[in-house]
């Protein structure tokens, strides 16, 4: 938490916000960053060509494919729970165009979004998993999940505008997070 109440806020190894009263949504949003190392899903072409398309397969909720036999949540799009909500929406990882992310929009997208799509949810039981050492389980996340679809009452009562350039040293952090899914820590 910085002491300041400017707008603000970034992720990266460490989430990071202001004490502005929007905070507690940003470090929501900060928070996707930082713990299950996913992207951003809204556009800003002029910073776009500073985050590398060479990350793409470590971020789960962007991909460069709208084939949906092969995206990556393609496992949402089998289930009609999550269709039509779960697809392929064009715009992602600070580019308008050849970049999808899974749903019209979340948190990661627009922090007036008070929830994570279903593949950035999917990341975050990965992570702790991974941090507790307990396998993934995909048919138990998919029935715990159900309770996490849309209502329709996801937007906050204030209307924010988007955050820009909110990453410390992404590439580290992605990299770390991928490295624990694959082996996941043991507790003692």
């Amino acid at each position: 938490l910085v002491n300041d109440d400017r707008y603000a806020g970034t992720g990266g190894e460490i989430a990071t916000v202001s004490t502005n009263v929007s905070s507690p949504v940003i470090l929501l949003h900060e928070a996707g960053h930082t713990f299950a190392g996913l992207a951003d899903e809204y556009e800003d072409e002029a910073i776009a060509e500073s985050f590398p398309l060479d990350l793409l397969p470590l971020l789960p909720n962007v991909d460069n494919t709208s084939d949906y036999t092969k995206i990556k949540w393609a496992h949402f799009l089998e289930r009609n729970c999550y269709c039509p909500q779960v697809g392929a929406f064009e715009g992602g990882y600070y580019r308008a165009f050849g970049i999808f992310r899974p749903e019209q929009t979340s948190v990661m997208r627009d922090i007036n979004i008070l929830r994570f799509n279903a593949p950035s949810r999917e990341a975050i039981v990965q992570t702790i998993n991974a941090t507790m050492g307990v396998p993934f389980d995909l048919d138990k996340f998919l029935k715990d999940d159900k309770k996490n679809l849309p209502t329709g009452s996801e937007r906050s009562a204030i209307k924010l505008p988007p955050l820009k350039h909110d990453f410390i040293d992404m590439k580290k952090r992605t990299l770390q997070l991928h490295q624990l899914r694959q082996q996941p820590v043991r507790l003692q």
